[in-house]
């Protein structure tokens, strides 16, 4: 049994899946998500089912390198599911394309086997997100 509350294992879940995105482990990825996932990106249809959705990232993480940030803002556990809301930040390794910021939900259920898997990823770019909001980054965004 794991010791760590349900809040810390969930925020352990986004940090693996950080670290799938950020690493290009495309099979790690697939390992994280429920097998009822959706993805609700503002930029794209809905994407549905764990192989799309992995698909999907494999497709927009190879058009263009970044390095990524997760703020939370709110963490919500109650029984088997858990929302957590934050703001996000993706910074191309590429430095003639400049960071965008958004604001992600993620929606985890935890599954038989006790484990934390996203089962719903709601993006979008609302006013109220900048790079600025990440400290790591906001002098280099400030400088350019």
């Amino acid at each position: 049994m794991n010791n760590l509350s349900a809040a810390e294992r969930v925020r352990e879940a986004i940090r693996e899946w950080l670290s799938a995105c950020q690493t290009r482990d495309f099979e790690k990825l697939a390992t994280l998500y429920d097998s009822e996932a959706v993805y609700a990106h503002d930029r794209a249809a809905l994407i549905c089912g764990v192989p799309n959705i992995v698909a999907w990232f494999e497709n927009a993480l190879s058009q263009l390198p970044f390095e990524s940030y997760f703020k939370e803002e709110v963490l919500l556990v109650e029984g088997n599911i858990a929302i957590a809301v934050g703001k996000f930040c993706l910074v191309p390794t590429d430095k003639q394309f400049p960071p965008e910021a958004g604001r992600a939900v993620f929606t985890y259920r935890r599954s038989a086997d006790d484990r934390w898997l996203l089962v719903c990823d709601i993006d979008n770019r609302p006013p109220d997100c900048s790079p600025k909001d990440f400290d790591i980054i906001a002098k280099e965004v400030s400088d350019n």
